[in-house]
């Protein structure tokens, strides 16, 4: 039977900033952008008094404040997927509108996934800003065409995203964020989950 998928949960997305590979080379294609020098220069700052809390701690609130001003753009932005959150509103629509389950708090098994288990090679660098933006509500679907039954046992949720039968959702679209940060030193969080060694001030 034909049978449509509807998940609507909160949502995370990461956009981190750290020296990757290329980062400060003067062959970089976007080089000649104002915003990518002014990373750049803050990045080779941060890098350079890391050990430095006092200093540290004023760049790491130069860069946060340059990132949410007018200037800034996305040039040397690295940037994971949006991962839903485990529990949300569960709809499963059979053939002519009926419906086989609804669940406005279903909670799938797997947990959230951790930022560190998303982006560990970005985490472990020798400095690494991870700004995570919070949607209040990310609605995804799945329709699916063919003779078998609605299997709830293949309904699966991996590292933040939804599969059926190992094929993925498509994405709908998100509403309204609130947005936190984290910062890491050679891979240890100095800001960030209740933890602030540089006394850094969330913007």
């Amino acid at each position: 039977m034909s049978f449509r998928i509807d998940y609507e949960s909160e949502a995370r997305n990461l956009y981190v900033f750290y020296p990757f590979e290329g980062w400060d080379s003067d062959e970089f294609s976007l080089r000649d952008s104002e915003s990518t020098l002014k990373v750049r220069q803050l990045i080779e700052r941060l890098i350079k008094n890391r050990n430095n809390k006092r200093e540290f701690k004023v760049l790491c609130e130069d860069f946060i404040r340059f990132v949410h001003g007018d200037s800034f753009s996305l040039d040397i932005l690295q940037s994971a997927a949006i991962f839903l959150v485990s529990c949300g509103k569960l709809e499963v629509e059979g053939e002519n509108g009926t419906v086989i389950y609804k669940n406005i708090g279903h909670k799938f098994q797997e947990e959230d996934p951790t930022i560190r288990e998303l982006v560990p090679q970005c985490i472990e660098k020798e400095f690494c800003i991870v700004n995570i933006q919070f949607s209040k509500s990310c609605g995804v679907d799945y329709d699916h065409c063919g003779a078998e039954d609605f299997d709830m046992s293949l309904l699966k949720y991996s590292n933040g995203e939804l599969y059926y039968d190992g094929e993925d959702f498509n994405y709908i679209g998100a509403e309204g964020y609130d947005s936190d940060w984290e910062i890491y030193v050679d891979g240890v969080m100095v800001y960030g989950c209740g933890v602030n060694l540089y006394s850094i001030n969330a913007f």
